[in-house]
Order: C-alpha cells, then structure tokens, then sequence
C-alpha cells in the first residue's frame, strides 16, 4: 500500500446544512453534481480526508475507505447519481472546529479552503493530522 495522501473536503454546508450533517453523521465524504463528485472518485484506501466546514473550520476526519457509492443526491430521483461518497474510517468529530487561520498555522503553508476538495502539501497533512489526533484523545 502507498503512502497515505491528505485532503481537505469542503462539507456544503452553505449549499445547506443537510450535507454536512450527513457527513458527520455517517462518517463520510462526499461531493455532489458534476464537476465537484468526480473529486471523490479520486481517493484511495488510507487517504486522510480531512472535513472542513466553511466560516468554522475542520470539524472531523478520517481514512478513506477506497470504495466509491454513487447515490441520488438527497435521495430524490431527479437528482440519480449525483453525489459520490466513501465512507471514512477511524472517523473522528472533533468537539471543536479548528478554524481555516489555526489549521495554516499548522501546516505551516497558506492553504485553499474554497474548492470542494484539495490535496494538501507534502508536510502539511501530516502536521494537521499529529495536532487534531492529540485533540480527538
């Protein structure tokens, strides 16, 4: 198995709150509609996937279990296979966010939280997660 790469996934919390407590409450990432789905199929077994929440910050993780489910967004038949998830292992909810300017500090670089997903930086990821684990403890 490779090494482990680490994302940041926006949550859609703005697009409503449905989304983001679907994540949360089901230990998974998740994208929805064309172009932005198609970021999930990118994810292998072992990826760090971290959750960020806009206007709060990282609100979970966890590994990506390499298996891509392709649903009805929302459930409704008008929207038939829009969304791609994968279920998150090890997951973990933090009790509190850690906002976009704590995680830069970090990881030590200037991070892109407005895209739905991005790989972060060699470093990075592994800084982010070594500081949220001793938090989840």
């Amino acid at each position: 198995m490779s090494a482990p790469r680490f994302f940041l996934l926006n949550t859609n919390v703005r697009g409503g709150p449905r989304d983001d407590g679907d994540m949360l409450a089901n230990a998974r990432a998740a994208a929805f509609y064309a172009p932005w789905k198609h970021q999930i199929d990118r994810l292998r077994r072992g990826d760090v996937v971290f959750l960020y929440r806009s206007g709060a910050g990282i609100v979970a993780f966890g590994r990506a279990s390499g298996v891509v489910e392709v649903r009805d967004h929302r459930g409704d038949p008008a929207a038939a296979g829009e969304e791609h998830a994968m279920a998150l292992d090890g997951f973990v909810t933090l009790d509190a966010p850690v906002p976009a300017a704590e995680v830069q500090r970090i990881a030590a670089r200037s991070l892109t939280f407005r895209q739905t997903m991005v790989a972060l930086p060699e470093g990075a990821g592994e800084r982010i997660l070594e500081a949220l684990s001793v938090r989840a403890l």
